[in-house]
């Protein structure tokens, strides 16, 4: 009973939020083995239900993501799905910590949605996906590439720096319930 009315309050309380934009800018990429052997693939829709093997969601917003040309790295090691990165290339994306739509041209990529097991942290399988998916898109002569996570996120901002990735704006915004309102954004020459 505690439990819930300590997690009702909480809610009820403004956090403040800050959330790194980072954008890709150069015209190749190295790629970045991770420290144990997986298997990377492109979901489609006969493999989509592994991703609830990562981390339960909703099958209908997946198949949706699909729908707009969205693609979806999924890793695996010794057959088991251990890790997720979404990618969109064309239409609109919801920044939901900042409350902005951005407008994806079709020639430029958000990756947003990434996961990884827990168990697996620290294994290099970000750094590995990420390097792969800016080779794909340097491949396909999409040169803006960006992706965002929060500021607290120390080891995915490591990895994406490490890539080659670097900052572009800090927004920041209060969380109040399960909505953000901006208050400011900070920009990174």
């Amino acid at each position: 009973m505690l439990y819930r009315l300590r997690r009702k309050l909480q809610k009820t309380i403004p956090r403040l939020n800050r959330e790194l934009v980072y954008i890709y800018s150069r015209k190749h990429v190295d790629l970045i083995l991770p420290k144990i052997n997986v298997e990377l693939n492109l979901a489609d829709y006969n493999n989509l239900a592994d991703i609830n093997k990562v981390k339960k969601q909703h099958l209908p917003v997946l198949e949706k993501r699909l729908n707009r040309g969205d693609y979806c790295y999924l890793t695996y090691y010794e057959g088991e799905a251990v890790s997720y990165h979404w990618v969109q290339f064309s239409g609109k994306h919801l920044l939901q910590q900042s409350g902005q739509t951005y407008n994806l041209s079709g020639k430029e990529a958000c990756i947003y949605h990434v996961r990884v097991k827990d168990k697996f942290h620290r294994k290099g399988i970000s750094s590995f996906v990420y390097s792969k998916i800016i080779k794909n898109c340097l491949e396909n002569e999409i040169y803006n590439i960006w992706i965002y996570t929060n500021f607290k996120n120390v080891a995915n901002r490591k990895s994406l720096e490490r890539i080659g990735f670097m900052k572009s704006e800090l927004i920041f915004s209060i969380k109040l319930g399960n909505n953000y309102i901006k208050l400011f954004t900070k920009k990174y020459d």
